[in-house]
């Protein structure tokens, strides 16, 4: 049941703004940074160092970073907080309820001052999707795909100070993530789920970690800090982990014609970038209709204890003769990936070939680049384990797209996906989601009564 109460939901916004404030003010005294007043000129309705008027406030870029201008645009943002502190409407302008009010999403989005300017001037973003406890991964898909990356956040163990220092920390440590990355924060709603509501100061350890220098001792550190729980391995009285709502707000992020979605685990191929440029090329060629192809990613799974990243496909291979590498998948939900052919992908090496189409078939879930504007949302209905990328792939179907895997790009997945260690829930949400399924495909048969059938093949288990 939804918080239908008007007062009430005020409160949780009030709530809300007040820990973000508490977390930014402890984070810029962990800095030795006086806050001051004379940075409204960064809020909305008022102009950029640029010059450039501000007509809206959700259009600022809000910078988190280490040196001392981007520290005082934090200080812009805690001022903004305060604003939103003393607004006492229930249509407050930095929270949007979504989800019959089980999360709120936060407007600002974080990222450098000249994100939006240079992520305009490319081809392709990496829209992705993370708990807390994964937020390190961003460095490594940062450091590798040299391009915008849109990340939603979702926080509900782990209280919101520790995501913002993390970020902070990500931004002073990398050069690729402090240029590259754009963030958003989904908050579960704190009302609802107690269990989720943090002190109200970061702890000690926190402010520590913030100020540990940049080593590989404190990137360990920070990742057993974080590492809660994996995303879906909840307590019952936290929100369910949102992914297809957290995906479809990585991609409402990016400004990019094309996105491409990975989970925050996954890194990309150096390559990306000029496969994808490639692939276009030849589609063009074709004359084929760029609205309705999806361009396929190859994922493969790294045996935990490989500290390397292939920098190539040739590596990859190596590794995957080595048994240290494998398809993603293979033992956990092989019909799930198999339909992207990895034994034609292996087969034709390294060799400059852009493209080659495959059929759709049921059950399926390939991480995809895609055309953002003519693509389809994730449904977000689905949440935990399940058929979250099953279903897209379903409407992508019914609305005749054309699959055709990049033959020299790939992604790499952190340790192997084995059955036994999934978490204890994951059967009953695979139930829960599969009566979902069903529904969207009658749905969706609705709605497309004349696109390719989705709807007599077995389902995914």
């Amino acid at each position: 049941m939804g918080w239908t109460c008007s007062s009430e939901r005020v409160l949780v916004g009030l709530a809300l703004v007040l820990l973000l404030q508490w977390a930014l003010a402890a984070l810029l005294a962990a800095h030795q940074l006086p806050l001051s007043s004379n940075l409204l000129s960064k809020l909305p309705g008022s102009h950029h160092a640029n010059g450039q008027v501000v007509t809206s406030w959700q259009e600022v870029l809000l910078p988190l970073s280490s040196n001392k201008q981007q520290h005082q645009q934090l200080e812009a943002l805690l001022q903004h907080l305060q604003r939103l502190h003393h607004s006492h409407s229930e249509r407050n302008p930095g929270l949007t309820w979504v989800d019959d009010d089980s999360y709120v999403l936060l407007k600002p989005i974080l990222a450098a001052p000249s994100w939006a300017r240079d992520a305009t001037q490319r081809q392709l973003t990496l829209a992705t999707q993370s708990s807390v406890s994964n937020i390190m991964d961003l460095a490594v898909s940062a450091q590798r795909f040299k391009g915008p990356i849109t990340a939603a956040i979702f926080v509900a163990a782990i209280d919101p100070h520790l995501a913002l220092a993390a970020i902070l920390k990500l931004r002073a440590c990398f050069a690729d993530v402090d240029r590259h990355l754009a963030v958003q924060f989904l908050v579960a709603n704190p009302l609802r789920y107690p269990y989720d509501t943090p002190e109200a100061t970061p702890s000690a350890a926190t402010i520590h970690l913030l100020q540990a220098p940049c080593s590989e001792g404190w990137f360990t550190e920070w990742q057993s800090r974080l590492s809660v729980h994996d995303n879906y391995d909840i307590r019952a009285t936290t929100a369910l982990y949102p992914n297809n709502r957290l995906r479809n707000i990585a991609r409402d992020i990016a400004v990019t014609p094309y996105t491409m979605t990975l989970d925050v685990d996954i890194a990309p191929s150096y390559n990306v970038h000029q496969e994808l440029a490639a692939a276009l090329q030849q589609a063009k060629a074709d004359r084929t209709d760029l609205n309705r192809v999806a361009f396929v990613i190859p994922v493969y799974e790294l045996l935990a204890s490989q500290r390397m990243i292939p920098a190539t496909k040739t590596e990859l291979l190596a590794l995957t003769k080595q048994g240290a590498a494998r398809p993603f998948y293979k033992e956990a939900c092989w019909k799930c990936q198999r339909h992207t052919d990895y034994a034609r992908w292996e087969a034709w090496g390294d060799t400059p070939t852009a493209t080659y189409t495959v059929a759709w078939q049921n059950p399926w879930e390939p991480f995809v680049i895609v055309q953002e504007a003519s693509c389809p949302r994730f449904d977000p209905r689905f949440k935990q384990y399940g058929f979250n990328r099953i279903s897209h792939v379903c409407h992508m179907r019914m609305l005749n797209y054309e699959f055709r895997v990049l033959a020299r790009a790939f992604g790499v997945h952190r340790g192997f996906k084995r059955p036994s260690k999934f978490h204890a829930s994951k059967q009953a949400e695979l139930d829960r989601n599969r009566n979902l399924f069903r529904l969207f495909k009658r749905e969706l048969r609705a709605q497309l009564p004349h696109g390719p059938l989705c709807l007599n093949e077995s389902e995914a288990s």
